[in-house]
């Protein structure tokens, strides 16, 4: 048995509490067997009355040893690649319960996101309060109640920065606990979402080569009249480092090289958007055809 777990590549009782012998030791263990064998066997030319029988019964031993030993190798390798179908299947259901569940908790996180840029659209008291700011720029306890709102929604939701843009993507005001650039997305961005007027998530981007990668919400802020234009938007930028990232790297059982990658298509390449458990660095750099 020993031996034949080593052909099949797993030991006998590996991974318990007991510790299977060597290969050495087995297959000197089978080797003492068969020498034992052949020592039991009868000596040629005793010629005792009675050495056929002997003889003959030794001849039946042999044979039930070699039907049982056909047995046990026939039964051990279909028993191996049963083992091995289960288990392949066991860490596919496994493997398919962890994506289910890392879908549905991404999925919840990005409408969390958005649901905070709803707090502020089509909210008539802000939108007031931003015309308001439009119409009488020097005004400064206008622009003081803005940013009483965005300083509570930063907090509130922990966002690294919200700015304040007009409808032509001016920066107005900014309330931010970071030193990076306020405006990070191309003004192109800023000014489709002030067409399709509708919260928008702008993907992973970097504001310059070897800065941080960062995530925003923007949210176009609507006047009393859908018909008429937005009177600006507002962009809640988010630090993937300090939720994001750490949840996709999470994974709920013990293993040594599973890991959950996330990645978009652009052209005809591939790129991850998040760092690899073996690859640091690897996010908005790593492309594969």
């Amino acid at each position: 048995h020993l031996v034949l777990a080593y052909l099949y590549g797993t030991p006998l009782l590996s991974g318990g509490s007991l510790i299977p012998p060597a290969a050495t030791t087995s297959l000197a263990f089978l080797l003492l067997g068969a020498a034992l064998l052949g020592l039991a066997a009868p000596h040629r030319g005793q010629g005792a009355p009675h050495a056929e029988s002997p003889r003959r019964g030794a001849y039946v031993l042999t044979l039930v040893f070699i039907g049982l030993a056909t047995g046990i190798i026939l039964a051990g390798y279909e028993y191996f690649w049963w083992f091995e179908r289960e288990y392949q299947a066991e860490i596919e259901r496994q493997l398919s319960i962890i994506t289910d569940l890392k879908v549905g908790d991404l999925e919840r996180w990005r409408m969390e996101r958005l649901g905070d840029g709803a707090v502020l659209y089509r909210n008539r008291n802000f939108s007031g309060l931003v015309r308001r700011f439009l119409d009488y720029p020097d005004d400064t306890d206008i622009e003081d109640r803005i940013r009483v709102w965005l300083g509570q929604i930063r907090a509130a939701y922990h966002y690294e920065q919200i700015s304040l843009f007009d409808p032509q993507g001016r920066l107005l005001i900014a309330d931010s606990t970071t030193a990076e650039p306020v405006l990070s997305h191309p003004i192109e961005e800023l000014l489709q979402v002030i067409q399709s007027k509708e919260v928008t998530f702008l993907d992973f981007h970097r504001h310059a080569p070897g800065r941080p990668i960062h995530l925003s919400v923007a949210v176009p802020i609507l006047d009393d009249s859908d018909a008429d234009p937005p009177v600006g938007i507002l962009v809640l930028r988010i630090d993937p480092g300090v939720y994001l990232y750490p949840f996709i790297e999470q994974w709920p059982t013990v293993s040594e090289t599973a890991e959950t990658l996330l990645v978009r298509r652009e052209g005809d390449e591939v790129v991850f958007l998040n760092d690899l458990r073996f690859l640091k660095d690897a996010a908005l750099k790593m492309r594969f055809s």
